[in-house]
């Protein structure tokens, strides 16, 4: 799923950044089952939260380890985000939680909780008790509630699709495309002077604040929220609507009136927006082909402008940088581009300074590797960030497989346990006693940051696990990955340790397949459970299922390479009928991906 990575000076919004961390903080991705992470957020009283690959709700501290919250809640958490002390929290099904950090975390209505119920101080300061909003998700799912809960029940507007936050402003999207937004309609802020009214977007007569949802648009696509007192939504035709304070520009109006209501950005018509992020004083848009716009207060070669409309930011432009993640914190912009540099974009003095710069245009002292694929970026309020490293589908798997430690891990150094198939794979090499008392004159934190490398290709400390590789023979181990060892095993005949056998027709003789049995545990949940039961004696299974053998030979491909390719002597057509049932039988664990390829396949072929 993904790694943690921070960086910034955590402190006060409210101090002027002067220095940033040069290295990122690195989180340990194995720790337990709620390490890989979904989204991730900050508020201005340092709180981050997060959301799980396993769907709990979790503490992140800021060197990445990780604590679940406590709460009862039989439900997948999707997604949070956060305003200045209020979180928001989306769940598979639909549901939205909300809870607080200190008392203007819910005074003004952003929990979207009746102001009858009495709330302590102490219940939102240990963040253990996250409350559903009862108008959103299906309302047969509601949770164990008070008696009195049940008699406030009402008919849910929805199930939601995403959330966002403002200062004191919450946002949600329906399934059905509906936006509805409820919390505080007036800034009160000191980055915002003129501006009295209209941050919820619901028109002039909206009162100061309040807890029950209000619809603001149909038929959209996504919202943006920030930390600033205006926010943006995509319509399902391309074209991106604003609303709130306008002040120095921020809205991208043209002018710098502020809107009571949703009105359109006309200076984006001529741009695929993909992307929004918000600070303070400003708003920026990403196009789909890299292009990065701005409005509002921007500096540059040391002079502060002020632009009211969205146009393309200079220096990008003239260096030809194409960007593809934004996000806002409270005074500054992060930026990561496809060459996987960040960069940094700021007002006053909140962005430190490296050398030449121009303006505020900052390259962060930190460049990710080529190998390293970054699914999202985070600025919190004080100057730090979060970035989320994913990992392929076949990492994922084997860092969840090294996670379980069951009986199927058959060797052990220091009581760490591990699959000795999993080793020989990463090292090329047999684990023989020789190999044994080399790893044992390692320490137990050296073999676990070698495991770590190996189950998951992550590492948090290079420096280390080049010395161990070395003393073990494994040569570049950083620009190796678990999918180009997995490639070379499905290859190698001779280290392959179970057989499926596969009999088409009684009447011909059954085919064999050889694999590995640490490949088959971290890829399918069938044969993981089957091993759990029979033990690791068994050296081979006749498949129960009755696939041909094309079927199986492209499905044992996936398990190693994750690719799906049909070379020219597959029958689309046999695939299609008999891999449907296999995704369910096998308990394939990204069966969405093969569920993708399969409808496109009965697209391409024309197959009812």
């Amino acid at each position: 799923m993904t790694n943690l990575r921070t960086f910034g000076h955590f402190q006060s919004q409210l101090q002027w950044v002067k220095s940033i961390d040069s290295y990122p903080h690195f989180s340990q991705p194995m720790k337990d089952s709620g390490s890989r992470l979904n989204s991730v957020c900050m508020n201005q009283d340092m709180f981050s939260v997060a959301t799980t690959g396993n769907g709990l709700l979790s503490w992140v501290y800021q060197r990445g380890v990780i604590k679940p919250i406590p709460v009862s809640i039989l439900e997948q958490f999707v997604s949070v985000k956060c305003g200045y002390c209020h979180f928001l929290a989306l769940t598979r099904s639909g549901n939205v939680y909300s809870f607080a950090t200190d008392d203007f975390g819910y005074k003004f209505g952003q929990l979207g909780i009746d102001d009858s119920m009495k709330f302590g101080p102490k219940t939102f300061h240990n963040l253990k008790t996250p409350t559903r909003i009862k108008y959103f998700g299906s309302p047969p799912d509601y949770n164990k509630e008070s008696e009195e809960q049940s008699k406030s029940k009402i008919t849910s507007f929805g199930p939601a699709k995403e959330i966002a936050c403002g200062p004191y402003v919450s946002m949600v999207l329906l399934e059905d495309q509906s936006l509805y937004t409820f919390g505080r309609n007036c800034p009160g802020d000191l980055y915002v002077k003129d501006f009295t009214h209209g941050v919820l977007g619901q028109g002039n007569n909206q009162k100061a604040w309040g807890y029950v949802p209000v619809k603001i648009a149909d038929n959209v696509k996504r919202v943006w929220g920030g930390f600033g007192f205006h926010s943006f939504y995509l319509e399902n035709f391309g074209s991106v609507y604003g609303w709130g304070c306008g002040e120095s520009g921020r809205l991208g109006t043209g002018n710098v009136d502020s809107h009571a209501s949703p009105v359109l950005i006309s200076s984006l018509n001529s741009y695929k927006v993909k992307d929004m992020a918000i600070n303070a004083q400003g708003s920026f848009a990403l196009t789909t082909d890299g292009t990065l716009l701005s409005t509002g207060k921007r500096y540059w070669n040391g002079r502060k402008t002020l632009i009211s409309s969205f146009t393309p930011i200079p220096f990008f432009q003239k260096k030809k940088i194409p960007i593809r993640l934004i996000s806002g914190g409270l005074t500054y912009i992060v930026l990561l581009d496809e060459f996987n540099s960040f960069w940094i974009f700021g007002i006053k003095e909140t962005v430190p300074r490296f050398g030449k710069t121009k303006g505020r245009y900052v390259k962060c002292p930190y460049n990710l590797k080529a190998m390293d694929k970054v699914s999202s970026i985070i600025a919190c309020p004080q100057f730090c960030c979060f970035a989320l490293m994913q990992q392929d589908v076949i990492s994922r798997d084997f860092a969840m497989l090294y996670e379980q430690q069951n009986s199927l891990l058959e060797s052990e150094i220091h009581g760490i346990r591990f699959h000795r198939g999993v080793f020989e794979c990463r090292a090329r090499r047999k684990l023989d006693n020789d190999m044994l008392s080399v790893l044992a004159n390692f320490s137990k934190s050296h073999v676990q940051q070698l495991l770590q490398w190996m189950y998951s290709d992550f590492c948090g400390n290079e420096k280390l696990l080049f010395e161990i590789c070395a003393k073990i023979g494994i040569k570049e181990p950083s620009s190796r990955s678990l999918s180009q060892d997995l490639k070379l095993a499905w290859k190698n005949e001779d280290s392959k340790d179970f057989s499926i056998i596969v009999e088409e027709d009684e009447s011909e003789d059954p085919e064999e397949f050889r694999v590995h049995k640490f490949v088959l545990q971290a890829r399918s949940g069938m044969f993981r459970d089957l091993f759990l039961n029979v033990g690791n004696e068994t050296n081979s299974v006749k498949d129960y299922k009755n696939i041909s053998c094309e079927t199986m030979d492209f499905l044992l491909k996936f398990f190693y390479t994750n690719e799906l390719t049909l070379t020219a002597d597959d029958d689309p057509e046999l695939i299609v009928e008999e891999l449907g049932d296999a995704i369910e039988y096998y308990q394939l664990s990204e069966s969405s991906e093969l569920k993708d390829f399969l409808s496109n396949l009965i697209k391409q072929n024309d197959i009812y």
